[in-house]
């Protein structure tokens, strides 16, 4: 599959979404990432949005992130989008989703996920389960450079993706605070086996604006011997109800 005009044609399909539905929704997710870990040079800080469009019982998401210091030799560090539609089942109230993720960790390589996921909302507890394709690929300009003709990408195929959450008060509360574990973050997706403990505090300003702040645990192994720490992070950041 090519990739490269991805991004464009998402956004085409985004607009055409937003012109013709009646009642769209629009939201948007600002935050900033500062954190540290074993392979970052000291500090680092990043910022990134992302947009979402509601329509009826669909989803559609589209973000992008940007390091802003920390010394990578890569400013733009993710991209993602995504689409979600809420079901119910036998009176369950499930969301099934499919999502697309690219990292470019240097100019050298690049990490692309696709995935599928199903999460279901039952009180104050949440769960996520899914799968995901993960491919290693050298750039263009890399295999040009290092003359690569063989070996350019790596596939892992069939990867488990998971998030449990516990909210300390209902969902509609005006605060609240959320423990969880995951092996997803925003643009990337960890092991299985590296999953990433966070806390998350919510505060609704008003009925269109909500503050969060998410601190992130990171490990670099579970259920097996190499058990330690990785790396935290802490998100601040804001969800704008836009209409």
């Amino acid at each position: 599959m090519c990739l490269k005009g991805f991004p464009l044609i998402f956004l085409s399909i985004v607009f055409t979404l937003q012109a013709s539905a009646s009642g769209t929704q629009i939201k948007t997710r600002i935050f900033t990432d500062f954190g540290a870990n074993n392979v970052s040079d000291g500090m680092y800080w990043k910022a990134g949005d992302i947009l979402t469009l509601s329509f009826g019982s669909n989803n559609v998401e589209a973000g992008f992130q940007f390091d802003m210091a920390g010394g990578r030799e890569r400013k733009f560090s993710g991209f993602g989008v995504s689409y979600s539609r809420q079901l119910q089942v036998s009176q369950v109230p499930l969301e099934v989703s499919g999502f697309y993720i690219m990292s470019p960790f240097s100019d050298i390589l690049r990490e692309y996920n696709t995935g599928v996921a199903l999460s279901l909302q039952s009180m104050q507890f949440s769960f996520l389960l899914g799968t995901n394709f993960r491919t290693y690929a050298y750039s263009k300009s890399a295999i040009e450079q290092y003359g690569l003709e063989t070996n350019t990408r790596l596939q892992e195929k069939w990867n488990l993706t998971y998030n449990i959450s516990y909210q300390i008060k209902p969902p509609e509360n005006r605060w609240n605070l959320i423990l969880g574990i995951t092996n997803l973050d925003i643009f990337l997706i960890h092991q299985e086996t590296n999953p990433m403990l966070r806390i998350t505090g919510t505060y609704e300003h008003s009925g269109k604006l909500r503050f969060f702040l998410d601190g992130v645990y990171k490990q670099a192994g579970m259920f097996n011997i190499n058990v330690h720490y990785f790396g935290f992070v802490l998100r601040p950041g804001i969800i704008w109800h836009i209409n």
